[in-house]
């Protein structure tokens, strides 16, 4: 018996020690494209058990209880475009996979854990979208020397 409640206790210690991480770095994305907004616990804790919410604000982006994910309180949104990676929770991932992003899903993201025993229950991320056109202008051919191209340069002559 006494091993049974020393080995509870060590159960919650680990809970205890666990806090959720975001990032410190924004995330960068383009508009239609799909993105992870990181989130873990450290050190790893298994959150199977426990209810996982994401915000923007306080519009629900996603909300994960009783070991399934609950659209029932989704902003309509996001509704369809969210989902967790369920067999990495069990190592602690909570990231949140959006898709078909737009530039209404711009600013900044939490991830929260309310039943976590630790003092770090929540994580945040900032996402800024780019439009299409900004990523196309990144990869456009420059031409040397700002020289015309040889077709143009023949019209000339």
């Amino acid at each position: 018996m006494k091993l049974l409640l020393v080995l509870m206790s060590s159960l919650s210690l680990v809970d205890a020690d666990s806090d959720v991480i975001g990032s410190d770095k924004p995330v960068t994305v383009t508009v239609g494209d799909n993105v992870i907004l990181p989130c873990h616990l450290e050190p790893p804790f298994n959150v199977r058990n426990l209810t996982v919410e994401w915000k923007r604000g306080e519009t629900i982006v996603h909300i994960y209880t009783n070991r399934k994910d609950d659209p029932r309180l989704q902003d309509k949104n996001f509704r369809g475009r969210t989902s967790l990676f369920h067999e990495e929770m069990i190592r602690g991932n909570i990231s949140l996979k959006l898709t078909s992003i737009t530039e209404l899903d711009a600013g900044s993201y939490t991830c929260f854990v309310p039943k976590l025993q630790s003092q770090v229950r929540k994580g945040f991320v900032n996402l800024t979208v780019e439009p299409v056109e900004q990523k196309k202008d990144k990869g456009s051919p420059t031409h040397k020397n700002n020289r015309q191209p040889e077709n143009v340069v023949k019209k000339l002559q």
